[in-house]
């Protein structure tokens, strides 16, 4: 009996079409008197987005018209339709060490192995690879220093063992110009080192220029100066190499990046699309006009940006967050750094949780069942189609003010990525933006794993401004630190009036001293003033705050305000929530401030841990 044949073009029929201006009809209806630019939000680049989008809204994108929907690596039909590579970072001291756990690792799920030699000088490259077969792993270096005699010790390490390096895939990442944003230092004769390694490694699937971009996210770029500043700098890389006799397209072709991943879900994914897209039109610029989007390796590392001391088991949710948007961005590997690597060498466990994310991504959820599930997607285009025109015109800005170098030598990088960094860390001090554990939600019972508090690393004395590598959590753990060995009397939390409302207000206060490691404790509710008073002062706290409802404030705060400075003159009174109308004649009659959700949690609390003789801490300090 043949098989049925069935038209997909009938199976919707019955339903009419619904156009854009059928859904915000029906999202108007729904707010109920609101407008719907309530429901619209901007992002860290300054992009207003909407709650929703439709098909209308891909006839603009100039870039599919060109490119089309889909551009992610495709794979080999041995494969399944959408393959990564599952990295596994190694810091190497010592080759056994780094050589047993590399092998653990590819035992246990990993199909590609990172070594970190920026520690070491002289490699002992039999050592370090001794039974790992890269026919069958990806084998991937970070150097620093001797780079140009190292890569010339691993190919001949492939050759004396008779692998064919045509099989041996992998990046080597040595970076002079990212090192010199960090430290201010140039590796000497690094534009001819480069040169001689892009000649190894031109006529191999192992990429011999890698572009560390995590700098910039790891500094506290948006996503916008990332794309830019890692294009401005692939460019100043072309240039300079250029100068030394190698092909363009050689060059261009043994391009790969190693591109930080943060928690910005969407985003993140678009970010990934818009470099392809945007180093194709670097590359067809350079007239290599047969370089396709999918051409370009890229490696995904989870971001240490986000990453927390505090409540740290957090930071294996924002791994898997992180390693989903590099998936379906479309990353060629990924490095999901263990969840404690920013307080401690990880353990075999936390390797082990990190290695197997990727592993439950594709075994689990199937993530690499469909080549580019971002494909079509209404709102993952436009986010793409307006990371590739920001992008595109601050690289044009930089290149327009001399490239990369120059810039950074001007100074104009640092300047533009730290306001992006005091804006994210301003949304994460006043509770704008969430970090789960820290700001938010935070368990003051908690004991901490690491030992101590890591020392900033003091800046080196160079001519130039360098990019420090922070973590947007850390002004918050200083506090939270300062507390563990400066335990005092808990702050009091003091409710009057009538009102539920009470309650909420301790609940938001309790939440808001969590955040720099203060203990509370609650009294009341009292509308006896003269008793709230009394109690006040005999509690050992020095520092009282009001809790109440605006309607009980107006009928209580003042009085209680006056009574209580007749009685106390030392001790700090607060009030939780935001009286504009009776702010000025309560600060003249002896209160000291509001917390509320405009406060900002770091000053607020820097403050008080000063006011009570803590160990001084600066609220802008990284």
């Amino acid at each position: 009996m043949p098989k049925e044949i069935i038209n997909h073009n009938n199976l919707f029929k019955e339903f009419s079409g619904v156009t854009k201006e059928d859904w915000e009809k029906k999202v108007l209806e729904d707010l109920k008197g609101k407008t719907f630019e309530s429901l619209l939000w901007t992002t860290d680049e300054g992009f207003v987005v909407r709650p929703n989008y439709t098909n209308e809204d891909l006839k603009d994108l100039s870039y599919l018209t060109k490119q089309g929907p889909g551009f992610v690596n495709t794979t080999d039909k041995n494969y399944p339709p959408r393959k990564w590579i599952n990295n596994e970072f190694i810091e190497v001291s010592n080759e056994k060490t780094a050589n047993t756990l590399a092998l653990d690792a590819l035992n246990m799920g990993a199909d590609g192995i990172v070594f970190d030699l920026s520690k070491i000088e002289e490699i002992k490259i039999d050592s370090l690879l001794n039974d790992i077969h890269p026919h069958y792993c990806e084998v991937s270096f970070i150097i620093k220093s001797n780079a140009l005699e190292t890569l010339k010790k691993f190919f001949h390490w492939i050759d004396t063992n008779n692998f064919d390096p045509g099989l041996c895939n992998g990046f080597y990442h040595f970076d002079p110009i990212a090192s010199w944003c960090l430290s201010g230092v140039f590796v000497n004769h690094w534009e001819h080192e480069l040169s001689s390694i892009l000649r190894l490694t031109e006529q191999k699937p192992f990429y011999g220029l890698t572009i560390n971009s995590q700098i910039f996210h790891n500094s506290g770029a948006n996503i916008v100066q990332e794309l830019a500043f890692s294009l401005s700098m692939a460019v100043a890389y072309i240039e300079k190499i250029q100068e030394g006799g190698n092909d363009v397209e050689t060059v261009i072709k043994n391009i790969a990046f190693s591109i930080g991943t943060g928690d910005n879900y969407f985003m993140e994914i678009a970010k990934l699309r818009a470099l392809r897209i945007l180093f194709q039109q670097i590359a067809n610029a350079y007239g290599v006009n047969n370089y396709k989007p999918n051409d370009l390796k890229i490696n995904s590392v989870s971001s240490i940006w986000t990453k927390t001391l505090f409540d740290p088991y957090v930071n294996m949710l924002r791994n898997t967050t992180e390693a989903m948007s590099a998936i379906i961005g479309g990353c060629d590997s990924m490095t999901i750094l263990p969840h404690d690597i920013i307080f401690r060498d990880p353990s075999s466990f936390s390797r082990r949780i990190s290695r197997n994310i990727s592993n439950v991504l594709k075994e689990e959820a199937y993530f690499d069942k469909v080549v580019d599930p971002g494909a079509g997607s209404y709102y993952i285009e436009n986010l793409t189609d307006l990371l590739i025109k920001e992008s595109w015109q601050l690289f044009q800005e930089i290149e327009a003010n001399g490239g990369f170098i120059k810039s950074f030598e001007k100074g104009v990088i640092q300047s533009k990525i730290e306001s992006a960094r005091k804006e994210k860390s301003e949304n994460i001090a006043t509770r704008k933006d969430t970090l789960v554990g820290i700001n938010q939600y935070v368990d003051g019972n908690e004991k901490p794993e690491f030992p101590a508090l890591k020392p900033d690393k003091e800046s080196k004395d160079t001519t130039i401004s360098v990019l420090p590598q922070l973590r947007l959590a850390s002004d918050f753990e200083k506090l939270r630190v300062n507390a563990l060995g400066n335990k005092k009397s808990p702050i009091l939390l003091m409710s009057i009036g009538k009102s539920f409302m009470q309650k909420a207000r301790v609940s938001f206060s309790n939440s808001f001293f969590a955040c720099g490691g203060f203990e509370t404790t609650a009294l009341g509710p009292f509308s006896d003033l003269e008793k709230a008073v009394l109690e006040s002062k005999k509690h050992p706290s020095q520092i009282i705050v009001i809790c109440g409802s605006d309607d009980d404030y107006k009928e209580y705060a003042l009085p209680f305000v006056k009574t209580f400075r007749v009685k106390d003159r030392d001790k700090t009174l607060l009030l939780a929530g935001n009286l504009p109308e009776l702010r000025d004649v309560l600060m003249e009659d002896g209160l000291d401030g509001f917390i509320n959700l405009q406060s900002n949690v770091i000053e607020v609390l820097t403050r008080l841990q000063q006011k009570l003789g803590m160990v001084e801490l600066k609220a802008s300090e990284a």
